[in-house]
């Protein structure tokens, strides 16, 4: 079974193999309006890759605000280049103003989730029901199993 490390970093080189071969073709020929754009979201992709490859290793600051900020950088950069490619006109600059931190808040909503304070309560289930009270090892009669209680709602018989 693969790592998922080792698959981010097949993807980081197919994309930075990719970037380079587009971006020796758009040196050397006549391309499209907006190709190198789409390099530049290429680029932006294959250099986020390793960075959410080292989460564990690097602060959570490096390793997923930053990758995502490239990401979501990388997707303004590549919607601008599809809209230069159809339409011939850039995108203004104040969409990258805009989408910039819009992203951002949608790609770093899992680590600011995180560190809520909900997210910290260990009383709390994901599901929203509390968690099911805790018997001590001592209560239970010699030789006899253990059972857990049965909450509703959790797919055990009522």
């Amino acid at each position: 079974m693969l790592d998922i490390r080792t698959l981010m970093a097949a993807c980081m080189l197919a994309y930075a193999l990719f970037a380079a071969v587009l971006l020796y073709f758009w040196r050397t020929e006549r391309t499209y309006p907006g190709f190198h754009l789409l390099i530049g979201h290429l680029i932006l992709l294959a250099i986020s890759y390793p960075l959410l490859a080292l989460r564990g290793t690097v602060t959570d600051l490096v390793s997923v605000v930053a990758a995502n900020i490239l990401m979501v950088l990388g997707l303004v950069l590549l919607f601008d280049g599809l809209t230069q490619f159809f339409t011939g006109r850039r995108i203004s600059r104040a969409y990258y103003l805009v989408l910039l931190p819009a992203g951002g808040r949608v790609f770093c909503a899992p680590l600011c989730h995180r560190h809520s304070p909900r997210a910290r309560d260990p009383r709390q289930q994901p599901d929203g029901l509390p968690a099911p009270p805790v018997v001590p090892k001592g209560d239970a009669e010699p030789g006899r199993r253990q059972r857990a209680p049965s909450v509703p709602g959790r797919g055990h018989a009522v």
